[in-house]
């Protein structure tokens, strides 16, 4: 397969606006800033590639390989990353709102105060991730493996955990509500670090 640059993919923007990328290697290329709204990307190679600010709303990222890529202030919005290969990707200040994250591989994943507030993340790995200050609120993680992640300052308010595995998980000032649904056997109020969030 022949590795794509970055001038052919905006010329292809130019020429046609949404673009076709799907299972096309775009391992380590500099996208920084580009509108690629509406794009596939279904099974890209995006390894260790630059989206910081780059436009993804509404892009198909299904089973997408975005291990070790820098998505900081990207724009997601709507997008279908189910399945994605992201761990160890830098996702600080990206707009996540209305993104299909379940079964995606965060592990490790830099999420340093992302709104993941109401999307769907069942099954999804984040073991080892960095969520602090994150908002959880109302987010769907059943099934999630939460090993060994950092959950200071999170909100998980209405966060429904059924299932999920939070061996390890670092909790300190997270906050949750009467709404929180926790796994069978996890006791709250027997864990150091989690804050009751009255009447909300």
């Amino acid at each position: 397969m022949i590795k794509l640059e970055r001038s052919q993919i905006e010329e292809a923007i130019r020429r046609f606006g949404m673009v076709n990328l799907s299972r096309q290697d775009l391992q380590g290329l500099n996208l920084s800033g580009l509108d690629l709204h509406g794009a596939d990307l279904t099974a890209a190679n995006l390894q260790g590639a630059d989206l910081s600010r780059a436009n993804l709303s509404r892009a198909s990222l299904l089973f997408a390989n975005l291990m070790g890529a820098k998505l900081v202030k990207a724009n997601l919005d709507g997008a279908n990353m189910k399945d994605a290969r992201m761990a160890g990707a830098d996702l600080r200040e990206a707009n996540l709102w209305f993104v299909n994250l379940s079964g995606a591989d965060l592990s490790r994943a830099n999420l340093w105060f992302v709104n993941l507030s109401w999307i769907d993340m069942s099954r999804a790995h984040l073991s080892g991730a960095v969520l602090v200050g994150a908002c959880l609120r109302g987010a769907s993680l059943q099934g999630a493996d939460l090993r060994g992640a950092d959950l200071r300052e999170v909100d998980l308010s209405e966060t429904d955990l059924r299932g999920a595995t939070l061996r390890g998980a670092v909790f300190r000032m997270t906050r949750y509500n009467a709404l929180t649904v926790w796994p069978a056997g996890f006791y709250p109020s027997q864990a150091e670090g989690l804050v009751w969030q009255a009447g909300h």
